[in-house]
């Protein structure tokens, strides 16, 4: 039987620039396939992409303008930030932005839309570093369906950051709140609000993988913090060897 651990699809840390996309009204455009992904259990992917920066605020800037452009969450960028949602921005004002996310495992398609982290990931199938960028999802009173999907790309729309995508090919949409990476020797977790209400237990995926998986030892009150938080950004959450007996 195929193992969480069989599912991996890359090997090093990849890092990737997260851009907002203009292709249809703004954002990215999918078409949704009546096809819909059965439930499977989380899992645990090799890849992460993103990194932390610093950004200059420019004339206009607001958290949500910012978080929208490089995919981070308004209030995790107020967190990271120590900032309130409602303050407003001033030009020259410099933010850290961290945009760390992992990459969705296991799934059969080099493109992938978890709608909880409002993102498309395209994969390279040569092995090369995966790209991120943010897309329009349902909200809970129309929520995306998940399945296969194609995009409909224009020829002006389908420039550099697109060389790679097949409009014949398929991707699928996902629904995965909490994710979890292990790259190298560290361990990174994700976790997410449950936008759609489908009563996941972040602390019972966690163990899940741990039983499947062995990986590195977990520092569990990172853990907590990040399942707490469900800021939408990977958290490096490894810990001590001794840990490994405090498994929960």
């Amino acid at each position: 039987m195929e193992t969480m651990c069989d599912c991996r699809r890359r090997t090093a840390l990849i890092a990737a620039r997260v851009m907002v996309l203009t292709v249809v009204g703004g954002w990215l455009a999918a078409a949704v396939g009546a096809q819909i992904r059965t439930a499977a259990p989380l899992r645990l992917s090799d890849a992460i992409v993103g990194f932390e920066f610093s950004y200059a605020v420019t004339t206009g800037d607001s958290l949500t303008g910012v978080g929208t452009r490089f995919g981070v969450d308004a209030s995790s960028l107020a967190r990271q930030n120590q900032l309130s949602l409602t303050v407003r921005l001033r030009p020259g004002q410099q933010l850290t932005v961290s945009n760390l996310h992992v990459v969705p495992g296991g799934v059969d398609s080099s493109d992938i839309i978890n709608i909880p982290q409002g993102l498309l990931f395209v994969l390279d199938p040569f092995g090369g570093a995966a790209s991120a960028y943010p897309v329009a999802v349902g909200r809970p009173e129309q929520p995306t369906p998940t399945g296969r999907f194609r995009i409909p790309l224009q020829p002006d729309d389908a420039g550099e950051e697109f060389e790679c995508l097949d409009p014949c090919d398929a991707g699928e949409i996902i629904y995965e709140p909490v994710l979890m990476a292990q790259v190298r020797d560290r361990v990174f977790l994700e976790v997410h609000r449950d936008v759609y209400a489908r009563r996941l237990d972040p602390l019972l995926t966690v163990r899940q993988v741990l039983e499947q998986c062995p990986i590195p030892a977990l520092d569990w009150h990172k853990v907590a913090r990040v399942v707490r938080d469900h800021d939408g950004v990977a958290h490096d959450v490894t810990g001590t060897p001794d840990a490994a007996s405090s498994r929960r």
